[in-house]
């Protein structure tokens, strides 16, 4: 039974420490606004507001220091067309 707690108890620790992340918005992680247009117009997207973990930001932008990210608004125009 003790086994059992401090297996469960060391779980906890382990998952809160890994799942512990900084969310921040996009206005705070510095992408070139040209290249941010220009995902949006290849993609035929509106971009939106997000929230992205600042250590996947960091993480991404140490082995890609150009990497922009954006997000769409969730309508995919391929399918308003076949609607």
């Amino acid at each position: 039974m003790t086994r059992l707690l401090l297996v469960f108890v060391c779980s906890l620790v382990f998952v809160s420490a890994t799942a512990s992340g900084q969310m921040i918005s996009n206005s705070t992680i510095h992408n070139d606004s040209a290249k941010e247009s220009l995902c949006a117009a290849r993609a035929n997207v509106k971009p939106v507001a997000f929230f992205i973990d600042q250590k996947y930001v960091d993480d991404s932008r140490a082995v890609h220091p150009d990497t922009t990210f954006i997000a769409a608004d969730g309508i995919i125009p391929s399918c308003l067309n076949a609607v």
